[in-house]
């Protein structure tokens, strides 16, 4: 037996690097291999069980994925599989099981399950997989931010079907590829629409998904940089107007209370961004 406990460690150590353990680990491994062992069928209907699950989950994903990309709806009157207006999401399943046989048997097997009874097509499994694929993306994006480390956020709000306001927050920044980016982020529900209380909700949602909000910049506070920049100084804006020549659009000075205005400072950074490179 076995009685150096103090140094077990070190006794167990040497044990699994003998030549001997090795040979017997290495045989053992071999006649797996050849002639199988006890559990050999269990771990194979253990295997073909996880390719089956795997297979329809797979297609559940891909059909969620389709349908979110091109902004369709999931649901329809009823929710069994098979009839006409059972919604896109059911109804591409059941196209799909046409040409996949897993799919076709868990069709049969789940298609109009009881309640009660676990299946992707419930639609409990279904918003549950739509808010983990959310929940990964919204990830993604915010270390897109993270990389870029600077960018702007834009919000609007907009009443849903239950009449409640929701507050959308964008993000858009500068990808790998050197091209602008704009992603959505997030619906958040508000009552009160007030200046304050919407910068105090985007605030806290920077703060909790460790966005930098010093590194968040303003689209019309770079066009109020650039006019400052150049009116400054009556040396920088003759060197202006000789690039710019005639009949091309200065920068303009923003307003607070004329909304034209900003139309007119963003279409004469357009019209002459390349010239102010010069």
């Amino acid at each position: 037996g076995f009685d150096d406990w103090k140094h077990a460690a070190i006794r167990v150590g040497e044990h699994e690097h003998a030549p001997k353990h090795t040979q017997t680990m290495l045989a053992w491994y071999i006649r797996r291999q050849e002639a199988g062992q006890i559990d050999t069928s269990l771990e194979i209907q253990i295997k073909l069980k996880q390719q089956y699950w795997q297979s329809v989950l797979n297609c559940v994903v891909y059909v969620l994925k389709f349908l979110a990309e091109c902004g369709l709806a999931f649901c329809g009157e009823d929710k069994p599989v098979g009839p006409p207006c059972n919604g896109n999401y059911l109804s591409i399943l059941d196209l799909l099981s046409q040409l996949d046989p897993v799919l076709s048997d868990y069709l049969a097997r789940f298609g109009n399950a009881k309640s009660g009874t676990p299946s992707c097509l419930s639609s409990t499994i279904c918003e549950e997989l739509i808010r983990l694929i959310g929940k990964k993306l919204r990830s993604t994006i915010i270390q897109e931010v993270h990389v870029a480390k600077y960018s702007s956020i834009s919000i609007d709000s907009i009443l849903d079907q239950s009449h409640t306001d929701q507050l959308t927050i964008t993000v858009r920044l500068v990808g790998q590829s050197g091209a602008p980016v704009e992603q959505f982020l997030t619906f958040i529900p508000i009552t009160n629409s007030s200046g304050k209380n919407l910068a105090k909700i985007i605030w806290n949602y920077c703060q909790k998904n460790n966005i930098d909000f010093s590194n968040c910049i303003s689209f019309f506070g770079i066009l109020s940089g650039i006019y400052s920049s150049f009116s400054s100084s009556t040396c920088h804006w003759e060197i202006l107007h000789q690039n710019l020549g005639k009949n091309k659009f200065v920068v303009k000075q923003l307003s607070g209370t004329r909304w034209s205005a900003r139309y007119n400072a963003a279409k004469a950074l357009k019209k002459g961004y390349g010239y102010m490179q010069n």
